[in-house]
């Protein structure tokens, strides 16, 4: 779901919220996938050259009783192919349970519409 508008009658303060609840089953029998998200980003115009721009998310994903999954580098050939669908290549406790948060916070003027300043900083979080 996706929302977005002003807050204020005069459209100085705005807002965008985004949400997602997904979850179901991989290609393997008895996997188990889901993925949750929530941001919000709020945009406060504070002189007609200055904004303070806002955002904040979080997103957990969890997926059990997938194959196991690796990365080759490159110049590196697989190994001949396994049939992922098998149930057998993936235990039903073993996979990915992470959590992200972020913040970010950022000002930005504009001084001539040539020159623009844009200071800012931002704070993740992650747990696997």
């Amino acid at each position: 779901m996706d929302f977005s508008g002003p807050i204020d009658d005069g459209d100085r303060v705005k807002y965008r919220l985004n949400l997602l609840n997904d979850e179901g089953h991989g290609y393997t029998s008895g996997s188990h996938k889901r993925r949750q998200l929530a941001s919000l980003g709020l945009d406060f115009q504070l002189t007609d050259k200055t904004v303070l721009e806002s955002n904040f998310s979080y997103y957990h994903y969890y997926e059990k009783g997938m194959p196991g999954s690796f990365a080759l580098a490159k110049g590196v050939h697989f190994p001949s192919p396994l049939d992922p669908t098998k149930s057998k290549y993936g235990q039903s406790y073993a996979g990915n349970d992470d959590e992200t948060s972020t913040a970010s916070l950022h000002i930005k003027h504009d001084f001539d519409g040539n020159w623009l300043l844009d200071v800012g900083g931002t704070a993740p979080d992650r747990r696997s």
